[in-house]
């Protein structure tokens, strides 16, 4: 077996994207490899992807990552050495959950050598989690010529760390792989909890389902291996027919790792893509108010409350506010919270020109928003 696999390959390819899919086929990073397969869409772009069988045992990825935010010496790898991607692109994306993914990806010059352009997407980095300066990780960070960042409390940290363009943008999601429209299904989920939760508020939640006979969905499995086209799919289709979905703040129960810092989550635009009224917590952040600034975004369900069954019912009494911010939540999704608005910004940044399909991606999103009539 090789040691990279071209999980993708285009003639025309002028995008490489170095996909983790193959070493950490992870639940929790599906999203990210749904970008990727959306940006292969929009773009022209070659996939390529180390194989499983090069990862390191898990303590020697857990010292290295470690190492790397402290800037202690790096664990020596017993790899093979990453060989050269064969061809010459004008960009190599990296998409990373967390910035310690890139003690993954070994020395990066060989990645960068035919690449004109390098930018490196980091889902989250939390105040815990912040690299030092003169650490390895900085080192490898300033390697890239453009970094695009979700957290966005640690925007302006890290563009003065590594002293190159840092960029916040948003999760997101493909927000037409999550629409319900043009046939909305039937909402026959009544409430809908994924990932992380509060115990308190599940067994309120289930005693609720149980008192009214309601369909209460949640996770009994962990953050398993997953084919991570179907399992998006399947949470697509598992939103669109919910009517309460739970959203907090980005790794809520972990305070510890957070030192006060708040976040948008995931779930806020998985929800609002899926058109399913959103109960949780928004979070104290600006670019809560900046992309979700409409009444009902996010219905107040404190964290570890018990008292669900007034909210509940409080929700209920007004169908039509409901179907007010459903509407409202799959068009911001349509109109504002598609990667394909991040593509094109990255395009613009770098001074690459977009090609025909993202026009027509772009296009696309904005009839079927301009087709969902308010309720």
């Amino acid at each position: 077996m090789s040691i990279l696999e071209y999980v993708q390959r285009s003639a025309e390819a002028r995008v490489a994207i170095v996909s983790f899919r193959r070493l950490f086929p992870l639940m929790s990073r599906s999203g990210l490899f749904q970008f990727e397969d959306l940006i292969a869409q929009i773009d022209a772009v070659d996939i390529v992807a180390q194989n499983a069988s090069m990862a390191e045992p898990i303590w020697r990825q857990r010292m290295s990552r470690a190492a790397l935010m402290l800037g202690a010496p790096t664990v020596p790898s017993l790899r093979a050495p990453v060989p050269h991607l064969d061809k010459e692109y004008d960009l190599l994306f990296v998409a990373c959950e967390s910035a310690g993914d890139l003690v993954e990806l070994g020395q990066l010059d060989p990645w960068l050598k035919n690449c004109r352009k390098a930018v490196c997407y980091i889902g989250e980095m939390w105040n815990a989690q912040r690299p030092g300066k003169g650490t390895t990780l900085a080192a490898k960070l300033g390697k890239f010529d453009h970094i695009l960042l979700s957290s966005h409390g640690s925007t302006e940290f890290l563009a003065d760390l590594i002293d190159r363009p840092v960029t916040y943008v948003p999760y997101a999601v493909d927000s037409l792989a999550f629409c319900p429209y043009p046939d909305p299904p039937e909402r026959c989920i009544d409430l809908y909890s994924m990932g992380r939760r509060s115990e308190l508020t599940h067994r309120a939640m289930q005693a609720l389902a149980s008192e009214r006979n309601l369909f209460y969905l949640y996770d009994t499995v962990g953050n398993n291996n997953v084919d991570h086209t179907a399992h998006r799919r399947l949470l697509a289709e598992f939103i669109m027919r919910t009517k309460y979905f739970v959203a907090y703040p980005g790794k809520v129960n972990q305070p510890e790792l957070l030192r006060g810092q708040e976040e948008l989550a995931a779930r806020h635009f998985e929800g609002a893509a899926g058109g399913a009224v959103m109960i949780g917590q928004a979070p104290d952040t600006p670019m809560f108010a900046k992309y979700f600034d409409y009444e009902g975004a996010v219905v107040d369900m404190p964290y570890d409350t018990e008292d669900v069954a007034t909210i509940y019912g409080a929700l209920e009494s007004d169908r039509e506010a409901l179907e007010r911010t459903r509407s409202m939540n799959v068009t911001r999704a349509l109109l504002q919270h598609d990667r394909a608005y991040q593509w094109q910004e990255l395009l613009a940044n770098i001074g690459m020109k977009p090609l025909p399909q993202l026009s027509a991606r772009i296009q696309r999103l904005r009839d079927l928003a301009a087709s969902i009539t308010p309720a």
